[in-house]
């Protein structure tokens, strides 16, 4: 097949007059692009409108250090329109899957045939605005999975720590017991009195008046520490540098052990301190295992209450417990070295949202406001209200915006970060979910050290 005849199977140039085509491949420069060669860089600046006469070509998005498959070239087809006419640099790379013969068009070309011929055109922009589409969503669904992956992994590292504990208090737990369990059947045979029953269950259940004199200074609790060594080692208790310190900073006094030594043998002492020692180790080892079983608790409802799980996608929402679910949600990246700061009216109403999405939009402004400070720095997050709406502003004491970009912010595909990081959605989805969405409002001021992201949210009639 000719390549005049491969021109004309494309719909692009079926209506095109036969001496124009013959133009077109005169004006063109034909070329064979090799298999695994890069016809278009990510990122570069596009100057030529590509049509591919034989052999089929990949397109790739490079983000994350991964390269996305975002869709493929097969002869015949085209492509570089879209960045010929919006002038803005290439979002994806395409490579040649198998050897290409390419014909290209200098940008003055593509114009004047444009500015030609209507069919040409029409199916041009019908092109551009079904590619575009389709790649945003593409995009979207992308920082979606993205957003849910960096949740999933920071949520993962604050349940590992969590978890670490209850497992290792649980293990310790189990070793308490084995000793107690020794220890008590040596107190069984020692002639327990209901005096000596007493007596250890004080010492189990001790605790240091509160403002005990000297209490903390290390000369005040060596000294501690000491009297209830020898105490030990002059009653003949084995290892009494194990159970000193545990003593020394118990509620325990040397009277109570006095008291308990004149009732019991060498042995039901030494059993009955070890049952007592051991007895507090295990309170305190379940305290730790509450607080941590707590912990895991609290995220598991964070994470429920963020997805608005069991729940209409619209319901009526209180903004502060999406903020603060979403700050939960974030801690693994806050907790590095952002200062959180609240600033809250909670005399606001709740709000009929579509709380997954609102969500999001806290998610990406928060985000963003880890990136520009480096991860180091000062988050404010105020709640307002002005008249009949709502009003979060985040704050952070980032590097911020350049006055040439701030008008291009919420674009879609742009961002400031290097080529291959990020998608360029996260803003435009949040301003998307605000504006079409919610009715509302999000708007920006920035300069060096403070950046503030205000949304504004009507409230109910």
């Amino acid at each position: 097949m000719s390549d005049l005849d491969i021109l004309r199977s494309l719909p692009l140039f079926a209506d095109v007059a036969e001496d124009r085509l013959q133009q077109i491949l005169a004006e063109g420069e034909t070329e064979v692009v090799p298999a695994g060669v890069e016809m278009i860089r990510q990122g570069q600046e596009i100057t030529r409108f590509y049509v591919i006469l034989s052999g089929t070509a990949e397109v790739l998005k490079h983000m994350d250090g991964q390269a996305i498959p975002a869709g493929h070239h097969e002869a015949p087809s085209f492509m570089g329109e879209i960045q010929l006419l919006t002038e803005e640099p290439v979002q994806v790379a395409v490579v040649a899957s198998t050897d290409c013969r390419v014909l290209t068009l200098a940008e003055p070309h593509f114009r004047a045939l444009l500015a030609d011929s209507r069919p040409f055109s029409r199916c041009i922009y019908r092109s551009m605005g079904d590619r575009l589409s389709g790649f945003q969503r593409m995009l979207v669904n992308r920082e979606k999975m993205a957003s849910l992956g960096t949740l999933s992994a920071g949520l993962a590292d604050e349940l590992t720590a969590p978890a670490t504990v209850i497992h290792r208090s649980a293990d310790e737990l189990g070793r308490h017991i084995g000793i107690m369990h020794a220890d008590t059947m040596t107190l069984a045979s020692s002639g327990l009195t209901d005096d000596c029953l007493a007596i250890i269950r004080g010492l189990a259940e001790a605790r240091r008046p509160q403002g005990l004199v000297g209490a903390g200074n290390p000369i005040f609790e060596g000294d501690r520490e000491e009297a209830f060594e020898d105490w030990l080692e002059a009653h003949g208790i084995p290892e009494p540098w194990s159970l000193a310190p545990a003593l020394s900073h118990s509620g325990a006094e040397l009277p109570q052990l006095d008291a308990l030594a004149e009732r019991l043998p060498k042995e039901g002492l030494a059993a009955a301190l070890r049952w007592v020692m051991h007895c507090r180790d295990c309170r305190a080892l379940v305290d730790q295992t509450r607080t941590a079983s707590q912990r895991i608790t609290d995220l598991v409802r964070a994470v429920k209450s963020y997805s608005h799980m069991d729940e209409a996608p619209k319901q009526q929402v209180d903004l502060h417990d999406g903020i603060e679910d979403t700050l939960t949600i974030l801690q693994h990246r806050l907790k590095a070295g952002i200062n959180v700061t609240r600033d809250y009216d909670r005399s606001l109403p709740q709000i009929d949202a579509f709380g997954s999405e609102l969500n999001q939009v806290w998610t990406h402004l928060i985000d963003n406001a880890i990136d520009a400070m480096d991860g180091r720095g000062d988050l404010r997050v105020r709640t307002a209200r002005d008249g009949e709406v709502a009003v979060v502003e985040i704050v952070d004491s980032g590097r911020g915006i350049p006055d040439d970009l701030k008008s291009r912010v919420f674009d879609p595909f742009f961002t400031t970060k290097p080529v291959g990081q990020g998608t360029g959605l996260g803003l435009d989805i949040a301003y998307r979910t605000v504006r079409i969405r919610h009715r509302g409002a999000i708007t920006f001021r920035s300069e060096a050290g403070h950046t503030v992201f205000q949304v504004r949210l009507p409230l109910p009639a």
